[in-house]
């Protein structure tokens, strides 16, 4: 014979013989902890009860068939915390994820603590709403019924892929499959990076929002879904005036993050430029959303700020990765040719250049850019006054006598042989000045919309013709058969350069993109270059540098 104690409704003793069957049922709610003295000591675990799926009446009746009496009060514990209609409860306030759950839940609250933040004191946890699908995850996992106030069965988006993917895009889609349908994918501008978006779209048939950096991207991700996909589902465009929320829509990071309100309506977000996300006010999307399906798209996701760790944290680590020389051997990008072209400053600039950096040696007094800016930011007059020599010195650098008159004589000898070209300067002055000499079409962030399409439709058309850019032509802008590019002026940072490269690299039969990159010798854009170029331009892929030195 044997006889069964129980302590504290937790930790119990089993003395004398008891059965295999009778320990299996024992072990769906309880944990063999050893032996001892009094025999058998057996804990009753809560977690594994749910996670088996283990009701009261199952406890009470196999500890009943061992002899066991359990007292009211354990009765009304063991049906409170097992059979109670909800063991936790998920919501949402403003833009915080509140988890309750009963204390006595000891390992999913153990796990919990793993993702988000407990309050001993409201005995609730914390977190931002980018963790719910964990969440729901962690509580599924324990058996738990939950009372989910923010989840919804989102429905199924009816729509098909009808493109065809290149073998890489095959290879990425499966790579970010594997991985749970979260990740980054990277590869270069003019790789088809939003048809893989779109093919994923069809993949997970669920609500989707799209989240692009520029206006230009957006239209582009509409014509693309639009071509691509069919079936009965609706596209929408969220910005501006414009406010659709529809099966699959479409936004802009300046917009999105002004409206929380889109985080909870879609089981799937995509975000383009993903690079851009780690910003403080752009990473609220990623955080914000309850998607358990993300895709972040970028030609260049690491940042020597390091702050891709958070990137990578939002949406997912780098799934998949291919090179703009990889592509180009296997014919999926242009040949290409970069050609440096150093230009000396006249003999006025050059003194007046000299003359500006005795002056900004004097206020900067050995401090680095970054120094500088922190300390303008607290108000040190000299870190300002540093600053606005600097830009000084990087807009003489930038465009002068002879830059232009090169400039001229690069522009003139290209449209005699019939090509497209874009003109990169990073100064809105020097973009105007350049158009008005080049006698060309340009685009500058104060360009109006329907300007802006108009004069990219007319480029689009022309056989041949100069287009003067800005910053604003750095992401979004697609021009399939404009074959070459000449840089003015740049911030120095490796990305900008590969970004400003890729608007040549969209392949077409026969074609050949060759990129000026115009250097005043002797200033700042000298080791701006020698930074910039590596022995391939594999390496500039991975990295991100805003330093402006």
């Amino acid at each position: 014979m044997w006889n069964l104690l129980v302590r504290n409704l937790r930790t119990y003793y089993v003395s004398g013989w008891i059965s295999d069957e009778s320990f299996r049922k024992l072990m769906k709610f309880s944990d063999y902890l050893g032996r001892d003295r009094n025999g058998l000591v057996i804990e009753l675990n809560l977690s594994k009860a749910l996670k088996n799926g283990v009701q009261p009446e199952f406890i009470t009746s196999t500890l009943g068939q061992l002899g066991v009496s359990l007292s009211d009060e354990d009765l009304r514990s063991i049906n409170e915390l097992i059979g109670g209609k909800h063991q936790a409860r998920i919501s949402l306030n403003s833009s915080r994820l509140i988890v309750s759950l009963s204390p006595e839940i000891g390992d999913a609250f153990d796990e919990l603590t793993g993702v988000a933040r407990y309050d001993p004191e409201n005995r609730v946890f914390f977190a931002y709403p980018f963790v719910y699908p964990e969440v729901k995850q962690i509580l599924t996992k324990y058996g738990l019924r939950v009372l989910d106030e923010v989840g919804r069965k989102f429905p199924e988006v009816h729509l098909r892929f009808k493109g065809c993917l290149r073998d890489y895009q095959e290879h990425a889609l499966r790579e970010w499959q594997r991985e749970g349908m979260k990740g980054v994918i990277s590869l270069p501008t003019g790789s088809g990076k939003t048809v893989i978006g779109v093919a994923a779209i069809a993949l997970t048939r669920s609500p989707t929002l799209v989240v692009t950096f520029t206006k230009d991207q957006m239209w582009q991700w509409e014509s693309t879904v639009s071509e691509l996909l069919e079936g009965d589902f609706t596209v929408g465009l969220f910005y501006s005036d414009s406010k659709q929320i529809r099966d699959v829509t479409i936004s802009t990071y300046q917009t999105a993050y002004k409206h929380p309100e889109l985080y909870r309506d879609f089981d799937f977000l995509i975000v383009d430029e993903v690079h851009h996300l780690p910003a403080e006010k752009f990473k609220s999307i990623a955080m914000g959303s309850i998607a358990s399906k993300r895709m972040g798209l970028s030609a260049t996701p690491y940042r020597t700020d390091g702050r891709h760790h958070e990137l990578f944290k939002l949406m997912g680590g780098l799934v998949y990765h291919k090179g703009v020389e990889e592509l180009r051997r296997e014919g999926y990008l242009a040949d290409y040719e970069i050609v440096q072209v150093k230009v000396d400053l006249t003999q006025g600039d050059r003194l007046t250049y000299k003359g500006l950096t005795s002056q900004y040696q004097s206020k900067s007094k050995g401090r680095t850019v970054d120094q500088l800016i922190k300390a303008a930011n607290k108000g040190d007059l000299s870190a300002m006054e540093a600053l606005r020599i600097l830009t000084k010195l990087r807009k003489l650098a930038a465009l002068h006598m002879n830059k232009l008159s090169k400039v001229r004589q690069i522009v003139s000898e290209e449209l005699s042989k019939g090509n497209k070209v874009l003109v990169f300067t990073q100064y809105r002055d020097h973009a105007e000045a350049l158009a008005k000499t080049l006698n060309a079409l340009s685009l500058t962030g104060d360009t109006p919309d329907k300007e802006r399409e108009s004069i990219i439709r007319e480029f689009r058309e022309s056989k041949s013709g100069v287009l003067v850019l800005t910053t604003v032509g750095d992401e979004g802008l697609d021009i399939p058969d404009a074959n070459v590019g000449i840089l003015i002026s740049g911030s120095g940072s490796k990305r900008q350069f590969v970004q400003r490269l890729g608007r040549l690299l969209r392949n077409r039969p026969g074609k050949r993109a060759v990129f000026y990159e115009l250097v005043s010798r002797g200033t700042l854009e000298e080791s701006q270059s020698r930074r910039r170029k590596r022995s391939e331009i594999e390496e500039i892929m991975f990295s991100a540098d805003n330093d402006l030195t």
